[in-house]
C-alpha cells in the first residue's frame, strides 16, 4: 500500500470566557510499515492535557510542551509539569502535561507504533473530543477506503479522501480491508502459523493430562478448560495490534500468563494434540459494519469431534467450561464467513434454589446453577475459607432483605469447570417463638432463564396465594422475589 496520511483537525469549545482549543492529529504510515502519529493540542481552560500509549510497542517523543499567553507568546513548561504515569483506559502508560488553571497550553507529541505492519491495510477510528465544533480527516490515496460515522460527509480531492464533520458528530471508522475474510486471515495469520508448527513436549503432556481416564471429546475439552483456568493467569490483551501476535504455546505454558489470543492458541494446540479438531473464531459484541480489527480482539475456539462442535472461550475464568460470556448481540467471524454471523447461545442459564425448614427459624438451603448463575457462584465463593464463605452467603441473603446467621456452608469444587457450581448452607433467620408469621427466606438474583425456587414447609403452613403448592412444597419462578411471609399453626 502507498504511504497513507490521515490529518485530523478539531476545534473544541471550552469555557464561556476561553477562546477555544485546537486539536490536530496526523497519522502517517511509513515505508517500513510503522504507524506514526503526531498529536498537537492547543487551547485554554482545561489545565491538563494527556494521551495514552503502550511502551511495549510504541515510542513517545514530546516535541513541545508550553504555556500560551493571551497575546500569543509561549513559555516552555518546567520538567515537573510533563511526566509519564501509569496509564488508564486500557493503556499501560499515560503522558500528561499540567498548565496554569484557566490558561492556555500547547502539547505536541509524536507516537510511533510498530505493533503491526500498517502498510498492509490501513484502518482507524477517530472520536471527536467532547464539544468538538468541527473535524477534518484527510487520507492520502484513499480511493479504496470505506468509512462510516454519524455526522460525517466525504468528498474527493484528486486521489485523496476528505472527511468532514461538525458539532455533535459521532465516531468515524474507516478501513481499507476489502472483505471480512481478508481481515480474518490477517488477524489469525501469526496464530495459524503457530498451530501448524510442531508442538513442544509440554503441550503434548497437557493433552495427555486432559484426556486421562479415556474422556470423550466434550469431557476432555471441559477438563482442558479447567486445567488452563487453574494453571494459567489470564491477562487483558494489549491495546495495540500486538494482541494478534501471540507467543508460541510452549512459551505461554512456561510463562503461565496468556492474553485472549494466546489462551485460544494454547487451547487449540492441546486439543489438536489430543486428536480433536479446533479452529479460531473472532468475536465482537457490537462491531461496526466495516472490518475494523480493533473491534475483534475477543478470541473463541470452536472444537469437537464426530460432527459435534462447541464454542469455548479459553480466556474466561470461573465460568462453566462451554459458557460464552456476554453473548447478547455477539457476532462471530469464522474461516470462510463472508459476513459476521450472529451468535445464538443455547439455553443454559439455570438455577434451582431449595429451602427446607428444619426448626423454628432454622433452614437448610441448597443451590444448583448453570450458565450465568454458575459463574456468579464461582466468583463469589471460590477460594474463600469457611468464615468468609458464610459471610458471603449472609450478604446474599441481606441483599434479599433477610437478616440471617449462616451456621455452616459447603460448596462443590468451584474450580472444576466441567461440573455445575453448587453450594449449600444451614441458615438461622431470627424470629419470635410466639409469632405465627415469619419471613420466607430467598436469595435475590439478577438474571432470567430457567429459574425455580422451592420451600419445604411444615404441614398446615399458610403462604402467599401467588406461590404454587404441590405435595406440601411451595414454589415460585422469580429470580428477584418480593419479601414474603408464611404462617404456622392456627
Amino acid at each position: 500500500m502507498t504511504r497513507a496520511l490521515i490529518a485530523l483537525l478539531a476545534s473544541i469549545a471550552v469555557d464561556r470566557a476561553a477562546s477555544g482549543m485546537l486539536f490536530t492529529c496526523r497519522y502517517e504510515v511509513t515505508a517500513e510499515g510503522v504507524l506514526e502519529k503526531t498529536v498537537e493540542i492547543t487551547g485554554a481552560g482545561p489545565g491538563r492535557l494527556e494521551t495514552g500509549f503502550d511502551p511495549a510497542t510504541q515510542s513517545l517523543e514530546v516535541l513541545e510542551a508550553s504555556a500560551a499567553s493571551p497575546g500569543g507568546s509561549r513559555t516552555d513548561l518546567p520538567a515537573w509539569a510533563v511526566d509519564t504515569l501509569a496509564g488508564s483506559g486500557g493503556f499501560p502508560a499515560l503522558v500528561i502535561a499540567l498548565f496554569p488553571p484557566g490558561g492556555g497550553g500547547i502539547l505536541k507529541l509524536r507516537i510511533r507504533d510498530w505493533s503491526w505492519n500498517w502498510s498492509g491495510r490501513l484502518w482507524f477510528v477517530v472520536t471527536p473530543p467532547p464539544g468538538c465544533d468541527s473535524s477534518i480527516v484527510e487520507v492520502a490515496d484513499g480511493r479504496g477506503m470505506r468509512w462510516e460515522g454519524p455526522g460525517w460527509t466525504a468528498q474527493s480531492r484528486g486521489d485523496d479522501l476528505l472527511l468532514r464533520a461538525g458539532a455533535g458528530a459521532g465516531s468515524l471508522r474507516a478501513s481499507s480491508y476489502e472483505s471480512w475474510q481478508e481481515m480474518y486471515s490477517d488477524l489469525t495469520a501469526a496464530a495459524g502459523a503457530l498451530l501448524e508448527a510442531e508442538q513442544p513436549l509440554s503441550v503434548r503432556e497437557a493433552a495427555i493430562e486432559a484426556s486421562a481416564g479415556g474422556a470423550d471429546p466434550p469431557m476432555l475439552l471441559a477438563r482442558l478448560r479447567t486445567l488452563l483456568c487453574n494453571s494459567i493467569g489470564m491477562i487483558p490483551p494489549p491495546p495495540t495490534m500486538s494482541a494478534f501476535a501471540p507467543l508460541d504455546p510452549g512459551a505461554v505454558l512456561e510463562r503461565r500468563r496468556a492474553t485472549d489470543m494466546e489462551a485460544a492458541v494454547l487451547f487449540s494446540a492441546i486439543a489438536a494434540s489430543a486428536g480433536i479438531e479446533a479452529g479460531l473464531v473472532l468475536a465482537s459484541n457490537e462491531p461496526s459494519r466495516l472490518p475494523i480489527p480493533g473491534e475483534w480482539n475477543r478470541v473463541l475456539v470452536e472444537a469437537g469431534a464426530g460432527g459435534r462442535r462447541f464454542l469455548y472461550e479459553p480466556h474466561a475464568t470461573l465460568v462453566p467450561a462451554a459458557y460464552i460470556r456476554d453473548a447478547e448481540r455477539l457476532r462471530l467471524l469464522r474461516p470462510g464467513d463472508t459476513d459476521p454471523v450472529e451468535y445464538t447461545p443455547p439455553p443454559c442459564d439455570r438455577c434451582r434454589e431449595q429451602w427446607t425448614m428444619t426448626g423454628p427459624g432454622e433452614w437448610t438451603v441448597e443451590v444448583e446453577t448453570g450458565g450465568l448463575y454458575d459463574g456468579r457462584i464461582r466468583r463469589r465463593l471460590a477460594g474463600l475459607g469457611d468464615r468468609e464463605a458464610r459471610g458471603a452467603v449472609a450478604a446474599m441473603l441481606w441483599r434479599s432483605g433477610i437478616v440471617s446467621i449462616v451456621d455452616s456452608c459447603w460448596t462443590g469444587d468451584l474450580y472444576d469447570l466441567s461440573e455445575p457450581a453448587c453450594f449449600g448452607a444451614e441458615v438461622t433467620v431470627p424470629c419470635s417463638p410466639s409469632s405465627r408469621y415469619r419471613l420466607l427466606p430467598a436469595i435475590a438474583w439478577d438474571g432470567g432463564g430457567d429459574f425455580a425456587r422451592s420451600w419445604n414447609l411444615p404441614e398446615g403452613a399458610s403462604f402467599d396465594a401467588e406461590l404454587v403448592e404441590e405435595d406440601g412444597i411451595a414454589t415460585d419462578t422469580l429470580p428477584n422475589p418480593p419479601r414474603r411471609i408464611f404462617g404456622i399453626g392456627p
